[in-house]
């Protein structure tokens, strides 16, 4: 009998796809604390650069700080759209963190409980974000070609 030497972690790495969600700390958020980071390349195993965007409870605060840029570009889900969610939740489309696949290979095998990797966002809410980068002054437009559906 043969035995494989891949373990579940191997495995969902290899089902990464667009609208992941992992919990994790960023070395690019200054808090320390873990958050929910969603996987925006639609390939991403394929990938050098992974793109990451994030969760934030703090809705109103996102909001004052990103007044001046397009609505779309500011999603908002509630816990009744994604029941990961404890709370309501933005994600700020005019922001974007890049990790490289090695890096959060290694995350998810070293520093990763399995109950952190969680639920996949729904197909609308994942549109939403995608549409909001796309509108985004601030997202370079080699990145929203390379996050285009």
């Amino acid at each position: 009998m043969e035995y494989s030497s891949k373990t579940i972690f191997d495995e969902k790495i290899e089902n990464l796809k667009r609208g992941s969600v992992l919990l994790f700390a960023f070395r690019g958020i200054t808090s320390g604390r873990k958050h929910f980071f969603i996987i925006l390349n639609s390939n991403p195993t394929k990938d050098n650069i992974i793109f990451l965007s994030v969760f934030t409870s703090k809705v109103q605060e996102r909001k004052k700080a990103r007044s001046n840029c397009p609505p779309e570009t500011l999603v908002e889900v509630t816990p009744q759209e994604y029941n990961v969610l404890s709370v309501p939740s933005l994600i700020d489309c005019n922001s974007i963190f890049e990790i490289s696949f090695t890096e959060l290979k290694g995350k998810i095998k070293t520093e990763m409980k399995l109950s952190e990797i969680k639920a996949d966002l729904p197909p609308n809410i994942i549109k939403k974000i995608i549409n909001g980068i796309l509108k985004s002054k601030l997202i370079p437009p080699e990145i929203q070609k390379k996050l285009h559906p």
